[in-house]
């Protein structure tokens, strides 16, 4: 199992919790959960907290 989670903030910076992806360690290597899926979490994560503002 391999996991990967970034904080979520409200407009005033509380944490309002978090977003993860998790994934089989034999299909996905760690390199890719890296690179391309952590991104994406962060992505996510930014919007979220300028869609609270």
């Amino acid at each position: 199992m391999r996991s990967v989670a970034v904080p979520v903030f409200s407009g005033s910076n509380e944490l309002l919790g978090a977003i993860n992806i998790s994934t089989n360690a034999a299909r996905v290597s760690m390199d890719t959960l890296m690179n391309r899926y952590l991104p994406k979490l962060l992505d996510s994560a930014a919007a979220i907290h300028r869609a609270v503002r």
